[in-house]
């Protein structure tokens, strides 16, 4: 697992979404792995979103999205950034992140990396607060940020780090 390092997601076994409690077959080369991704994949080739197994040597080099047609983040969900290789690194490189909604944040030019999730009551108290009220983001949430901080009380925060600046970017997943 430590060959393989994601620049959009550097610990993907502590965030939850690669597994390493059995060994299982990668839906993309076959191999028997006991560190796997479980989480969605979206595919174009279905028009829909589904859970499969990739090792994540079939997910970094890519292979995974080129065999099936896919990406690990929705397009549709990012923030625009105008080097096209980032991009492409962070749809078809990356796994995915355990937010369910999915919106994945750029700042300095560049998509953040995401470090994990906190339970959204834990906000106010996070060491994280006052960078993210700084980088709040009312253009994805829709809410202002007392509102936000008010409703993360019933909601899971999904952190993202600028790789440029250090600051932490917070996206919400509402239930």
């Amino acid at each position: 697992m430590n060959k393989f390092t994601f620049k959009y997601h550097p610990d993907p076994l502590v965030t939850g979404v690669f597994k390493n409690d059995k060994a299982v077959p990668c839906g993309c080369c076959g191999l028997v792995t006991d560190v796997y991704y479980d989480r969605w994949f979206y595919s174009s080739n279905s028009g829909s979103e589904y859970d499969v197994n990739f090792c994540p040597e079939c997910i970094s080099s890519g292979k995974a999205c080129e065999r099936f047609g896919g990406e690990f983040q929705c397009s549709d969900n990012v923030d625009d950034v105008s080097d096209p290789e980032k991009l492409d690194e962070l749809l078809h490189r990356t796994p995915g992140s355990s937010d369910y909604q999915g919106y994945w944040p750029a700042h300095c030019g560049d998509y953040c990396a995401y470090v994990g999730s906190i339970d959204g009551s834990e906000l106010e108290d996070s060491e994280f607060f006052d960078e993210i009220r700084e980088t709040y983001r009312e253009d994805i949430t829709a809410l202002d940020f007392e509102d936000f901080v008010h409703d993360a009380e019933y909601n899971v925060i999904h952190l993202y780090k600028c790789l440029h600046c250090g600051k932490h970017i917070a996206m919400m997943e509402q239930f």
